[in-house]
């Protein structure tokens, strides 16, 4: 999201050191607070030693509050960025920008939803619920971003065969295995 940030910008200098900034800065506290809250973790015996070694007993949820707010205010940050950025294209028509704003706001709509929910479950929820959006957070992150990928890919293609008329496309595919010259000579 920060090259993409960068690159809307126009690779001014002033932005990529903010971006710089913002990326240590939140690395550091994200993994500052991610110890201390595996530090402070009571371990108790599993009831299944052979599976797994110990669970948790008590787990402080505070920080790991702290690290889905801090990862909301930076997509936040970045899509305020973003759409600075945009503001100089704004009367572009291409689908391309068009592509990647809409993408961007799909993006951090949904993260932001998912780390609100974050922050809401592991305050207020039973200690059983405390941790049920985390992974999805993680894998959405994952997925949004390819599927941004992907789809910008698809529209620069398009974009790219309809300003040159050419009709050959360049999908990628899977390969299609050919037939031997045994069989074909039989």
């Amino acid at each position: 999201m920060s090259i993409r940030v960068y690159a809307i910008c126009g690779n001014r200098s002033v932005i990529r050191l903010w971006l710089i900034f913002q990326f240590i800065g939140v690395s550091i506290a994200v993994y500052t607070l991610a110890f201390l809250f595996l530090v402070n973790m009571e371990y108790m015996p599993s009831p299944l030693p052979k599976l797994v070694a110990c669970v948790p007993k008590t787990v402080p949820a505070e920080n790991l509050s702290v690290v889905f707010a801090i990862f909301m205010a930076s997509e936040t940050v970045l899509m305020l960025t973003s759409i600075v950025g945009f503001w100089k294209f704004r009367r572009s028509a291409t689908r391309l920008l068009a592509t990647l704003r809409q993408d961007g706001i799909i993006y951090f709509v949904i993260l932001a939803a998912v780390s609100t929910g974050n922050i809401i479950f592991d305050t207020v929820a039973p200690k059983d619920l405390r941790f049920m959006l985390a992974a999805p957070q993680v894998m959405l992150h994952s997925i949004l971003s390819c599927r941004m990928v992907l789809h910008l890919h698809e529209v620069s293609e398009t974009e790219f065969l309809i300003l040159s008329g050419s009709t050959v496309q360049s999908d990628p595919r899977f390969p299609v295995p050919r037939e031997s010259r045994v069989q074909n000579e039989v």
